[in-house]
């Protein structure tokens, strides 16, 4: 019980670490290519790319082992849920999937025949259905909507489209979070971190 605890810690905090270094760089990609979202839905974009990289969300552990499940099999889930509640959930994770995988590996996709305007499409409906429900977070799922491929574009720049950078970032970030661990004061040592980015971006 002990080890899973120190684990989940870590990945809190690894997860407060991305959080805070996805919303900046969103941020700078913001001011940049003067793309405007609404604070809130830079941070759910930053919460959701901290979160796929802690967590295997983006997986579903089949007979060939862990994989992507595709996004017309998530709809087709989403569409036979037995509750408004699962289908929502559902939907979510399509958009937030269709989002992250979308921007951060086109061209794997690309080789299957699905190309940009099928994550525009399926992640747009996903949220805009969202967007309709009673629930919160309305305005960013509006947003998401009407703005998914002009979103999905600033994701990829963000994130600098290139899976080895961003993994280089990742190993990065998860020595500075055992460094923290160790050494912080603070019960998750965030403000502790020296937010220099320009070493991962070369």
């Amino acid at each position: 019980m002990w080890g899973v605890g120190v684990m989940s810690r870590r990945n809190q905090v690894f997860k407060q670490v991305l959080y805070k270094f996805f919303r900046e760089r969103l941020e700078t990609c913001t001011a940049e290519h003067q793309v405007s979202p609404q604070y809130e839905t830079i941070c759910y974009l930053g919460d959701t790319l901290s979160r796929m990289a802690v967590t295997d969300e983006l997986f579903v552990v089949e007979t060939e082992g862990r994989v992507i499940r595709p996004l017309a099999l998530l709809y087709k889930d989403a569409r036979e849920a037995d509750n408004e509640w699962e289908k929502r959930l559902l939907l979510q994770k399509l958009g937030e999937q269709a989002l992250v995988t979308g921007a951060l590996f086109p061209e794997r996709w690309a080789r299957k025949g699905l190309y940009q305007d099928y994550f525009v499409g399926m992640g747009s409906a996903a949220y805009d259905y969202l967007a309709e429900q009673p629930v919160p977070k309305q305005s960013v799922y509006r947003e998401l909507a009407e703005r998914f491929a002009a979103l999905i574009e600033l994701v990829m720049r963000a994130c600098f489209r290139s899976p080895e950078k961003l993994e280089a970032i990742l190993s990065e970030y998860r020595k500075r979070t055992k460094i923290l661990e160790a050494n912080s004061a603070s019960p998750l040592g965030i403000d502790k971190i020296s937010w220099n980015h320009g070493d991962l971006l070369h």
